[in-house]
């Protein structure tokens, strides 16, 4: 055998070990253990390892594109109580072992969120420590900003029920249970103090809440079935109370007669968002009887509890005197009416309001009650004669006697507001 056929033989076989050379690297994670997804710039997977190992590429097709000599590769490592997270091997060469490519460094998801209502199916709000609804991030999060990088793995973050980005929502339904990383818990949680906890049937309830980064954070609530009443008694019986407030169709009308207790359902009050939004039903009581004066008083009543509301009323007076100085002085009350007129022009029905002054007799006298156009407190009193100025007065529920003195007509007087 030649020399030179030795020679060119050993050329050719150096040649043909160095175009076999493997190409190969490292996938180091810390902690160690994690699975890793090995990602080419199509966007496809092409291996699976556990770090730390060193992994072979089997086929330089599936890393590197035509005539190239160089790539890079996207790892995404995941690994239970830790966030995932992505990690983009720069440089790797082809036919070489690349041993010094960089760590992988998980975050711990040290922080827990659990939340279980019983019953179960609970929404819940959060509240920051301005008293605002805030929303919530319902998971934990891989956030890469470029956005090429962001579109060739998003279908494998989705395989692994991760999210791109932050995903806030303004509820939550209970049983809730994520983990979270420290950072993620002191940038998101850090405001928020109440939660508003809400489900049909059952009392709305606000409690106090801390979630704490780096700490297993479980909160436990008993919801009570919805039980909202208000109990009237009155120092006579058979008072008529109804409601009238009617501030945007909110009011209930009429009640019941004393005494009685009035239970409120969960469907009524929810239809009615002014009080559910306040977690407070607020009601005007006008208590109405026969022979007395009638009331109103103005009431409260915090959902989830049962309240004990005293009406007391007063008898009218069944007999009043008037008198005044000179005598022979007309006695006045104020009275507004509604009516309904035809206009000829419109041809339809409208409601005028008349006004006019009802005679109550002429001084001195003693009025007798007319039980059908009672006179009520704050009612406006009128007193006039010829000669004489008009006098005014309002009537007080309770007083028996009124006496006016006139002034002369003519005479310059200090006109004075009238006052309950």
């Amino acid at each position: 055998m030649s020399r030179a056929y030795l020679i060119t033989l050993a050329i050719i076989t150096a040649f043909f070990i160095s175009s076999c050379k493997s190409t190969a690297f490292t996938v180091k994670t810390k902690p160690s253990g994690a699975k890793v997804m090995l990602i080419n710039q199509e966007g496809k997977q092409k291996g699976q390892v556990i770090s730390d190992s060193n992994f072979e590429v089997t086929n330089s097709e599936d890393f590197f594109p035509k005539d190239t000599a160089q790539t890079s590769v996207l790892l995404l490592a995941t690994k239970e109580g830790y966030k995932p997270q992505l990690k983009v091997l720069p440089g790797i060469k082809k036919g070489e072992k690349n041993e010094n490519t960089p760590i992988i460094n998980l975050e711990r998801l040290s922080t827990d969120v659990s939340i279980e209502t019983s019953p179960p199916g609970a929404t819940v709000r959060f509240i920051d420590n301005r008293g605002r609804y805030v929303d919530f991030l319902s998971k934990e999060y891989v956030s890469i900003r470029n956005s090429r990088i962001a579109n060739l793995v998003e279908d494998h973050l989705r395989d692994i029920d991760q999210t791109l980005k932050a995903v806030s929502t303004p509820t939550i339904v209970t049983p809730f249970d994520q983990k979270y990383t420290e950072e993620t818990a002191k940038a998101n949680f850090s405001r928020i103090n109440k939660i508003y906890i809400e489900k049909e049937g059952y009392n709305p309830e606000i409690r106090n809440i801390s979630i704490r980064p780096d700490e297993s954070n479980t909160f436990s609530y008993k919801l009570k079935p919805f039980a909202t009443s208000i109990k009237i008694i009155s120092d006579i019986d058979g008072v008529e109370v109804e409601d009238v407030s009617n501030v945007k169709g909110t009011s209930f009308g009429y009640l019941g007669k004393s005494p009685f207790i009035r239970k409120f359902t969960y469907d009524e009050i929810y239809e009615r968002k002014d009080f559910w939004n306040k977690r407070q039903i607020d009601l005007t009581l006008k208590s109405t009887k026969p022979g007395y004066e009638t009331e109103y008083q103005n009431v409260s009543v915090r959902l989830g509890e049962e309240i004990t509301v005293k009406i007391s009323m007063r008898s009218q007076p069944k007999e009043i005197s008037f008198q005044s100085d000179p005598q022979g002085s007309h006695v006045y009350v104020y009275r507004e009416k509604e009516r309904d007129v035809y206009n000829e022009e419109t041809q339809q029905i409208e409601t005028k309001k008349l006004i006019h002054w009802k005679h109550l007799g002429v001084t001195p006298f003693t009025y007798y009650m007319d039980t059908s156009d009672a006179l009520k407190h704050a009612d406006k009193l009128k007193f006039s004669r010829p000669g004489y100025q008009d006098g005014m007065d309002l009537f007080k529920s309770g007083v028996n006697n009124y006496h006016l003195v006139l002034t002369p007509a003519g005479e310059i007087i200090q006109r004075q507001e009238l006052k309950n």
